[in-house]
């Protein structure tokens, strides 16, 4: 039922390669065969055999065709159509180009497959997404399965079933469902409460993990689509201004990462992977961390799953990029055809990831500046529909469960005061929710030290100048009991010392120090330790 799955690239231009599908040569039911791309970066247009199987317009969100029709038995050529940032459309105003189909404008235009690709087989109707919703208590969880007719009636039934995350281990019953389904129809069935016996919860520090398969049968008890999913059984709450996870407090410390994690390339070596993402990150004492406009491939926020590492995913939307500056002051929401693409992206971005226990918190818009109060009455409600389950935070502004900030006074030509007393006031402002600084103390230049010239960039001056500017910031945040503190800045693989941060370094020091568990805060005349 599964053909293959690869990560195959990340670069413009056509992909090609030939598949095979062998002939049943039972004399059942034709086989239909499903095309599932986690995405396909910046859209283009799928061919089977030379023709068309269908053209994807977005640019971070999966995307499916079924090409049933176009597959034959035997060897098959398929290609992929790729197109880089140059060919999208856009809307056009006043000169200004916004654009029409990608919802961030924003960082690389390269095109490409940067996910994985499935070929997918079935037979009359085939499973095409799997969402878990858990519950600690029981424990249980509910199973939606959402169904994919071909070009024929169907019926049968909808099956589902939790096991151990190796598949040994059936941790639940059954749970079954009669359906019908015309030709091309698609539905969503709802199984619920799926008893879980002795099952664990899932936490940063015991990442237990757990398999949820489904599958579809015919009239005649015939296997005709199986799909599976790991998921984690944990529920998320905001208390006294801090997350909960299964009612304990975890406190989001850690940083906000930009350029090593659009490098596609750390997933294809897991050790590699391993070492920045969790040895790296436990050893500054890092336990959360936010991805800066990119979701993650499926194999690096598996790792995080089971290894307890915390996700703040944020969706690329970065509509301040796009602002027009024609005076009118309208923005690219101005254009119905944009917010219904960025819609479209987030809820498409957010059903594909859903399962992730390591993902505690969607970010859906990331320094909208001006257009807060659009996207506090639109997209936030928007995608609390999509996923009710976890927080929503709008980068660098405020929605009912984050007040978040990006505060770079004292790092250039501000006042480190300037620094303090935004914290403060923010969290006196914002006591019931979580309270955050998601970008501060960028690669920690500080015109205070060293006035208009700055030291070169990879001399010790400026290491030296971003750990006392993090170190001091990290605890004045600490000080006002911020419930998410991540500087803007990429400490990663200090160990292969591929990237910026060392074990060596001063900043990986005071990154430890400053993140610690346990921190003590004293006041002197004149000075603060």
């Amino acid at each position: 039922h599964e053909g293959y799955k690869r990560t195959i690239g990340f670069a413009e231009g056509p992909y090609r390669r030939t598949f095979t599908i062998k002939p049943p040569g039972d004399g059942k039911a034709p086989m239909g065969a499903v095309l599932e791309f986690d995405t396909i970066r910046w859209g283009g247009k799928v061919l089977v055999n030379g023709k068309l199987a269908g053209q994807y317009d977005l640019g971070y969100s999966p995307c499916r065709f079924d090409i049933s029709e176009l597959a034959k038995p035997g060897e098959n050529e398929l290609e992929v159509v790729t197109r880089g940032w140059s060919q999208i459309a856009h809307f056009d105003k006043d000169n200004v180009k916004i654009m029409s189909g990608p919802a961030n404008g924003w960082g690389g235009k390269t095109g490409g497959i940067p996910g994985d690709v499935f070929l997918r087989y079935y037979r009359g109707a085939a499973v095409s997404s799997i969402t878990v919703t858990p519950k600690i208590k029981g424990p249980s969880c509910d199973v939606a399965v959402k169904l994919a007719a071909g070009a024929a009636a169907w019926e049968g039934r909808v099956i589902a079933q939790v096991f151990s995350d190796d598949g040994a281990t059936g941790m639940s019953k059954p749970a079954a469902q009669k359906v019908q389904l015309k030709a091309g129809q698609i539905l969503q069935l709802d199984l619920k409460d799926l008893l879980m016996p002795g099952g664990k919860l899932w936490s940063p520090e015991s990442p237990v993990m757990y398999r949820v398969v489904a599958w579809v049968e015919d009239n005649t008890g015939e296997t005709c689509s199986v799909r599976e999913e790991t998921f984690g059984l944990r529920e998320l709450a905001i208390k006294d201004g801090r997350l909960t996870i299964n009612g304990q407090p975890v406190a989001l410390h850690g940083y906000t990462g930009l350029g090593p994690y659009s490098n596609f390339e750390i997933v294809k070596d897991t050790e590699r992977l391993y070492d920045f993402q969790i040895t790296g990150h436990r050893a500054f004492n890092a336990r959360a961390f936010r991805r800066h406009m990119d979701p993650l491939p499926r194999e690096w926020i598996d790792m995080c799953d089971r290894n307890g590492m915390l996700i703040v995913c944020e969706i690329p939307n970065f509509p301040d990029e796009e602002r027009i500056p024609s005076g009118t002051h309208e923005g690219p929401y101005a254009w119905p055809e944009f917010a219904e693409n960025v819609k479209r992206e987030e809820a498409a971005i957010i059903a594909l990831r859903a399962n992730h226990p390591s993902i505690i918190a969607w970010s859906v818009s990331n320094e909208g500046n001006g257009y807060g109060d659009w996207e506090r009455k639109n997209l936030v409600p928007f995608v609390k529909t999509v996923d009710p389950t976890r927080p929503i935070m709008l980068s660098a502004d405020i929605t009912d469960d984050f007040a978040d900030s990006h505060n770079f006074a004292g790092n250039w030509y501000g006042t480190e005061i300037d620094f303090e007393r935004a914290a403060a006031n923010l969290a006196a402002a914002y006591p019931a929710r979580i309270v955050g600084c998601s970008e501060y103390g960028q690669f920690g230049y500080s015109a205070l030290r060293y006035g208009p010239t700055l030291p070169p960039w990879a001399s010790p001056e400026r290491e030296l100048d971003m750990a006392i500017l993090e170190s001091e910031q990290t605890e004045a945040l600490r000080r006002q009991r911020f419930g998410l503190i991540m500087p803007f800045l990429d400490p990663v693989n200090w160990r292969s010392k591929t990237f910026d941060i060392k074990e060596t370094d001063d900043n990986f020091h005071a990154l430890r120090n400053a993140l610690a568990p346990l921190a003590v805060s004293l006041d002197f005349p004149l000075r603060h330790a």
